[in-house]
Protein backbone atom coordinates (compact mmCIF):
# COMPACT_ATOMS: atom_id res chain seq x y z
CA UNK A 1 0.00 0.00 0.00
CA UNK A 2 1.36 3.40 -1.01
CA UNK A 3 0.66 6.92 0.23
CA UNK A 4 0.33 9.38 -2.61
CA UNK A 5 0.69 13.14 -2.42
CA UNK A 6 -1.89 15.30 -4.14
CA UNK A 7 -0.17 18.33 -2.67
CA UNK A 8 3.26 17.51 -4.14
CA UNK A 9 3.32 20.36 -6.64
CA UNK A 10 1.11 22.55 -8.84
CA UNK A 11 0.56 19.66 -11.24
CA UNK A 12 -0.80 17.47 -8.44
CA UNK A 13 -4.25 17.35 -6.93
CA UNK A 14 -7.16 15.28 -5.66
CA UNK A 15 -10.65 14.77 -6.98
CA UNK A 16 -13.94 12.91 -7.09
CA UNK A 17 -15.37 11.87 -10.45
CA UNK A 18 -18.70 10.38 -11.46
CA UNK A 19 -19.15 8.01 -14.38
CA UNK A 20 -22.62 9.34 -15.30
CA UNK A 21 -24.24 12.74 -15.61
CA UNK A 22 -27.51 13.93 -14.06
CA UNK A 23 -29.50 12.33 -16.90
CA UNK A 24 -27.85 8.95 -16.14
CA UNK A 25 -25.90 8.99 -19.42
CA UNK A 26 -22.33 7.73 -19.47
CA UNK A 27 -20.33 10.97 -19.26
CA UNK A 28 -17.53 11.59 -16.79
CA UNK A 29 -17.95 14.65 -14.60
CA UNK A 30 -16.70 15.78 -11.23
CA UNK A 31 -14.32 18.14 -9.49
CA UNK A 32 -10.74 18.40 -8.25
CA UNK A 33 -8.48 20.56 -6.09
CA UNK A 34 -4.93 21.39 -7.15
CA UNK A 35 -2.11 20.87 -4.65
CA UNK A 36 -4.47 19.24 -2.16
CA UNK A 37 -5.24 16.00 -0.37
CA UNK A 38 -8.60 14.24 -0.15
CA UNK A 39 -9.52 15.69 3.23
CA UNK A 40 -9.21 19.20 1.77
CA UNK A 41 -11.90 18.32 -0.76
CA UNK A 42 -14.28 16.79 1.78
CA UNK A 43 -13.83 19.56 4.36
CA UNK A 44 -15.22 22.08 1.88
CA UNK A 45 -13.00 24.95 3.03
CA UNK A 46 -11.78 25.41 -0.53
CA UNK A 47 -13.77 25.43 -3.76
CA UNK A 48 -12.70 22.83 -6.33
CA UNK A 49 -12.50 23.20 -10.10
CA UNK A 50 -14.51 21.30 -12.66
CA UNK A 51 -12.67 18.10 -13.55
CA UNK A 52 -12.62 19.21 -17.18
CA UNK A 53 -9.96 21.80 -16.32
CA UNK A 54 -7.64 18.81 -15.86
CA UNK A 55 -7.84 18.33 -19.64
CA UNK A 56 -6.26 21.74 -20.17
CA UNK A 57 -3.40 20.90 -17.82
CA UNK A 58 -2.86 17.22 -18.59
CA UNK A 59 -4.94 15.88 -21.51
CA UNK A 60 -3.26 12.46 -21.43
CA UNK A 61 -4.22 11.74 -17.83
CA UNK A 62 -7.67 13.26 -18.36
CA UNK A 63 -8.34 10.82 -21.20
CA UNK A 64 -7.01 7.94 -19.09
CA UNK A 65 -9.37 8.91 -16.32
CA UNK A 66 -12.31 9.02 -18.69
CA UNK A 67 -11.44 5.49 -19.88
CA UNK A 68 -11.06 4.23 -16.30
CA UNK A 69 -14.42 5.59 -15.15
CA UNK A 70 -16.21 4.12 -18.18
CA UNK A 71 -14.56 0.74 -17.51
CA UNK A 72 -15.53 0.81 -13.82
CA UNK A 73 -19.13 1.71 -14.72
CA UNK A 74 -19.28 -1.12 -17.28
CA UNK A 75 -17.76 -3.67 -14.88
CA UNK A 76 -20.19 -2.96 -12.03
CA UNK A 77 -23.13 -2.05 -14.25
CA UNK A 78 -24.03 0.98 -12.13
CA UNK A 79 -23.04 4.65 -11.76
CA UNK A 80 -19.68 4.90 -10.05
CA UNK A 81 -18.15 7.55 -7.79
CA UNK A 82 -14.36 7.36 -7.86
CA UNK A 83 -11.69 9.06 -5.75
CA UNK A 84 -8.48 10.00 -7.55
CA UNK A 85 -5.15 11.60 -6.73
CA UNK A 86 -2.74 13.02 -9.26
CA UNK A 87 0.83 13.03 -7.95
CA UNK A 88 2.93 14.98 -10.40
CA UNK A 89 2.46 13.29 -13.76
CA UNK A 90 1.08 10.04 -12.34
CA UNK A 91 -2.65 9.37 -11.94
CA UNK A 92 -3.85 7.16 -9.09
CA UNK A 93 -7.36 5.68 -8.87
CA UNK A 94 -7.79 5.14 -5.13
CA UNK A 95 -11.28 3.76 -4.51
CA UNK A 96 -14.72 3.61 -6.03
CA UNK A 97 -18.26 3.12 -4.81
CA UNK A 98 -21.85 3.34 -5.96
CA UNK A 99 -22.86 6.89 -6.88
CA UNK A 100 -25.96 7.72 -4.79
CA UNK A 101 -26.31 11.25 -6.14
CA UNK A 102 -28.97 10.16 -8.63
CA UNK A 103 -31.24 9.56 -5.63
CA UNK A 104 -30.95 13.18 -4.54
CA UNK A 105 -32.98 14.90 -7.21
CA UNK A 106 -36.09 16.79 -6.23
CA UNK A 107 -38.12 19.05 -8.49
CA UNK A 108 -39.15 22.40 -7.06
CA UNK A 109 -41.76 24.81 -8.49
CA UNK A 110 -40.72 26.60 -11.67
CA UNK A 111 -39.91 30.28 -11.25
CA UNK A 112 -41.38 33.08 -13.34
CA UNK A 113 -38.26 35.20 -13.75
CA UNK A 114 -38.71 38.58 -15.41
CA UNK A 115 -36.10 40.25 -17.64
CA UNK A 116 -35.71 42.94 -14.97
CA UNK A 117 -34.74 40.40 -12.31
CA UNK A 118 -31.06 39.44 -12.08
CA UNK A 119 -29.21 36.94 -9.87
CA UNK A 120 -26.48 38.13 -7.50
CA UNK A 121 -25.09 34.74 -6.45
CA UNK A 122 -23.71 31.92 -8.60
CA UNK A 123 -22.69 28.45 -7.42
CA UNK A 124 -23.41 24.74 -7.85
CA UNK A 125 -26.62 23.06 -6.68
CA UNK A 126 -25.96 20.30 -4.16
CA UNK A 127 -29.63 19.35 -3.71
CA UNK A 128 -32.57 20.26 -5.95
CA UNK A 129 -32.70 19.48 -9.66
CA UNK A 130 -35.11 22.06 -11.12
CA UNK A 131 -37.17 25.06 -10.05
CA UNK A 132 -36.64 27.21 -7.00
CA UNK A 133 -37.52 27.97 -3.41
CA UNK A 134 -38.08 31.24 -1.53
CA UNK A 135 -36.89 31.99 1.96
CA UNK A 136 -35.57 34.34 4.62
CA UNK A 137 -31.84 34.70 5.22
CA UNK A 138 -30.22 33.91 8.53
CA UNK A 139 -26.50 34.29 9.08
CA UNK A 140 -26.04 31.53 11.64
CA UNK A 141 -27.54 28.04 11.68
CA UNK A 142 -28.48 28.48 15.35
CA UNK A 143 -30.86 31.28 14.28
CA UNK A 144 -32.71 29.06 11.81
CA UNK A 145 -35.48 28.13 14.25
CA UNK A 146 -35.64 31.05 16.67
CA UNK A 147 -39.09 32.41 17.50
CA UNK A 148 -38.67 35.51 15.33
CA UNK A 149 -37.87 33.47 12.23
CA UNK A 150 -40.74 31.05 12.77
CA UNK A 151 -43.14 33.94 13.31
CA UNK A 152 -42.11 35.67 10.09
CA UNK A 153 -42.33 32.45 8.10
CA UNK A 154 -45.77 31.45 9.30
CA UNK A 155 -47.07 34.98 8.68
CA UNK A 156 -46.25 34.83 4.94
CA UNK A 157 -47.51 32.32 2.39
CA UNK A 158 -44.64 33.38 0.07
CA UNK A 159 -41.91 32.07 2.39
CA UNK A 160 -41.16 28.34 2.34
CA UNK A 161 -37.66 28.19 3.78
CA UNK A 162 -35.05 29.54 6.15
CA UNK A 163 -31.83 30.06 4.18
CA UNK A 164 -28.58 29.75 6.13
CA UNK A 165 -25.66 31.69 4.62
CA UNK A 166 -22.23 30.50 5.75
CA UNK A 167 -18.66 30.26 4.53
CA UNK A 168 -18.63 26.46 4.89
CA UNK A 169 -19.90 23.77 7.24
CA UNK A 170 -18.08 21.07 9.17
CA UNK A 171 -19.15 18.07 11.29
CA UNK A 172 -19.61 20.35 14.32
CA UNK A 173 -22.52 21.97 12.43
CA UNK A 174 -24.27 18.68 11.67
CA UNK A 175 -26.40 18.45 14.85
CA UNK A 176 -27.72 22.02 14.41
CA UNK A 177 -28.40 21.54 10.69
CA UNK A 178 -30.23 18.26 11.21
CA UNK A 179 -32.25 19.58 14.18
CA UNK A 180 -33.26 22.75 12.29
CA UNK A 181 -34.19 20.72 9.23
CA UNK A 182 -36.40 18.36 11.21
CA UNK A 183 -38.11 21.19 13.13
CA UNK A 184 -38.88 23.12 9.95
CA UNK A 185 -40.10 20.02 8.13
CA UNK A 186 -42.56 19.45 10.99
CA UNK A 187 -43.96 22.91 10.17
CA UNK A 188 -44.10 21.99 6.46
CA UNK A 189 -41.25 24.42 5.80
CA UNK A 190 -37.70 23.84 4.58
CA UNK A 191 -34.15 24.57 5.62
CA UNK A 192 -31.92 25.77 2.77
CA UNK A 193 -28.18 26.35 2.64
CA UNK A 194 -25.80 28.67 0.79
CA UNK A 195 -22.01 28.37 1.19
CA UNK A 196 -19.15 30.41 -0.17
CA UNK A 197 -16.70 27.52 -0.31
CA UNK A 198 -16.87 23.85 -1.17
CA UNK A 199 -17.94 21.62 -4.02
CA UNK A 200 -20.37 18.77 -4.51
CA UNK A 201 -18.36 16.41 -2.31
CA UNK A 202 -17.93 18.85 0.58
CA UNK A 203 -19.45 18.34 4.02
CA UNK A 204 -22.18 20.90 3.25
CA UNK A 205 -23.13 19.21 -0.03
CA UNK A 206 -23.20 15.68 1.40
CA UNK A 207 -25.22 16.78 4.43
CA UNK A 208 -27.68 18.65 2.22
CA UNK A 209 -28.10 15.79 -0.24
CA UNK A 210 -28.72 13.19 2.46
CA UNK A 211 -31.19 15.33 4.37
CA UNK A 212 -33.14 16.82 1.43
CA UNK A 213 -31.89 20.34 2.21
CA UNK A 214 -32.00 22.62 -0.87
CA UNK A 215 -28.44 23.92 -1.19
CA UNK A 216 -26.10 25.87 -3.45
CA UNK A 217 -22.38 25.61 -2.68
CA UNK A 218 -19.22 27.34 -3.88
CA UNK A 219 -20.79 30.80 -4.30
CA UNK A 220 -17.61 32.76 -4.87
CA UNK A 221 -19.26 36.17 -4.67
CA UNK A 222 -20.81 35.43 -1.26
CA UNK A 223 -18.63 37.47 1.10
CA UNK A 224 -18.87 36.70 4.81
CA UNK A 225 -16.80 38.90 7.11
CA UNK A 226 -18.80 38.06 10.25
CA UNK A 227 -22.29 36.88 11.28
CA UNK A 228 -23.47 40.47 10.89
CA UNK A 229 -21.53 41.49 7.77
CA UNK A 230 -22.53 39.47 4.69
CA UNK A 231 -22.91 40.46 1.05
CA UNK A 232 -23.69 38.95 -2.35
CA UNK A 233 -21.98 40.63 -5.30
CA UNK A 234 -21.40 43.62 -3.03
CA UNK A 235 -25.07 43.87 -2.04
CA UNK A 236 -25.49 43.66 1.77
CA UNK A 237 -27.52 40.74 3.11
CA UNK A 238 -29.13 41.22 6.50
CA UNK A 239 -31.02 38.80 8.71
CA UNK A 240 -34.52 38.11 7.32
CA UNK A 241 -33.50 39.33 3.83
CA UNK A 242 -35.95 37.71 1.34
CA UNK A 243 -34.13 35.40 -1.08
CA UNK A 244 -35.01 33.16 -4.00
CA UNK A 245 -32.84 30.18 -4.87
CA UNK A 246 -32.93 29.03 -8.49
CA UNK A 247 -31.85 25.44 -7.90
CA UNK A 248 -31.97 24.53 -11.56
CA UNK A 249 -29.23 27.07 -12.35
CA UNK A 250 -27.42 27.46 -9.03
CA UNK A 251 -28.35 31.14 -8.76
CA UNK A 252 -29.51 33.39 -5.93
CA UNK A 253 -31.79 36.47 -6.10
CA UNK A 254 -32.12 39.13 -3.40
CA UNK A 255 -35.89 39.21 -3.77
CA UNK A 256 -38.92 36.95 -3.82
CA UNK A 257 -39.72 35.69 -7.31
CA UNK A 258 -43.16 34.42 -8.22
CA UNK A 259 -43.74 30.82 -9.18
CA UNK A 260 -45.25 30.00 -12.53
CA UNK A 261 -49.02 29.67 -12.44
CA UNK A 262 -50.14 26.40 -10.93
CA UNK A 263 -46.73 25.56 -9.44
CA UNK A 264 -46.84 23.98 -6.00
CA UNK A 265 -44.25 22.69 -3.57
CA UNK A 266 -44.04 18.93 -3.76
CA UNK A 267 -44.35 16.69 -0.71
CA UNK A 268 -41.05 16.77 1.17
CA UNK A 269 -39.16 13.49 0.65
CA UNK A 270 -38.09 11.51 3.66
CA UNK A 271 -34.46 12.27 4.55
CA UNK A 272 -31.90 9.52 4.02
CA UNK A 273 -29.13 10.25 6.53
CA UNK A 274 -25.59 8.99 6.11
CA UNK A 275 -22.58 10.25 8.01
CA UNK A 276 -21.05 13.22 6.14
CA UNK A 277 -17.96 12.19 4.18
CA UNK A 278 -19.12 8.58 3.77
CA UNK A 279 -19.81 8.09 0.08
Amino acid sequence: QAYVFGDLDRGSGTGIVKSRDETNNLRMNGEWLRESQGYDLVQGRLTPENIETLFQQDPANFNKLRQYTARIDDYFGMPALTEITKEGDKLWVLQTTYDHSGEHYERFPELRILTTQHPVGFGRTAYGSTGGIRGLAVLNVKDATDDQVISKMTASHEIEAVVVLTRFTDPNDSPDLIAANEKLRALNKRLALLTREGGLTSHAAVTAANNNIPAIVGIGNLDIVSDSLVSLSGEPVEKFQPLTLDLGKGQVYLELIEYKQGARLAEIPKARWREPGVW
